[in-house]
């Protein structure tokens, strides 16, 4: 059975507060680890009911993951907050492009520091869940990795949003952990 999900949710979804403290984080983790074994991960898909619903299966995952390797980090655990959005929102919308240097040309054309963010969150996409388009054209998938990186650190110099900060020092393995995540979906 499949389950149609409303995208345009997706759009009038309220953000949720992130939590600040450590023992806020653990606790969110634990929240939605609860929340997400509720279904067995052969389930997830057929019990999502919205964007909102995904988000917090994908959150639940994730924070499990986190959890299990002892990876206990506030930034680690803000990561992993932050990488369900970057999925949904691109479930209701395509890229402005899938070429890295498109978004460092539009930041510096443009002043936007949310282009850094855009052309992190592609070089995020391609290496965790696209992977298949890390290989594309001439392009070496370690080559996104880099731009990824530097794309979030300059979002985090630019525009001073801490995400940008900790998916810039964590992108490895916020990377590894959504691959992971991801294959058990």
């Amino acid at each position: 059975m499949t389950i149609v999900v409303d995208l345009t949710q997706a759009r009038t979804d309220k953000r949720e507060a992130v939590p600040n403290t450590l023992n806020e984080f653990l606790e969110k983790a634990r929240q939605l680890i609860n929340e997400s074994s509720e279904s067995k991960d052969l389930e997830i898909i057929t019990t999502i009911r919205d964007i909102g619903d995904l988000k917090r299966k994908i959150e639940g995952v994730i924070a499990k993951k986190i959890i299990d390797a002892k990876m206990i980090d506030q930034g680690l655990f803000l990561c992993g907050i932050y990488v369900p959005r970057v999925f949904t929102e691109y479930l209701s919308s395509s890229p402005e492009s899938w070429i890295a240097n498109d978004y460092s040309l539009k930041a510096r054309k443009t002043k936007n520091a949310f282009a850094f963010k855009q052309g992190g969150d592609i070089c995020f996409l391609i290496c965790s869940i696209f992977i298949e388009r890390g290989a594309w054209r001439i392009m070496d998938p370690s080559y996104y990795y880099k731009m990824g990186k530097s794309f979030y650190y300059q979002f985090y110099v630019s525009a001073k949003q801490e995400i940008g900060y900790h998916m810039s020092g964590h992108f490895e393995t916020v990377v590894d952990i959504t691959k992971e995540c991801f294959s058990s979906i």
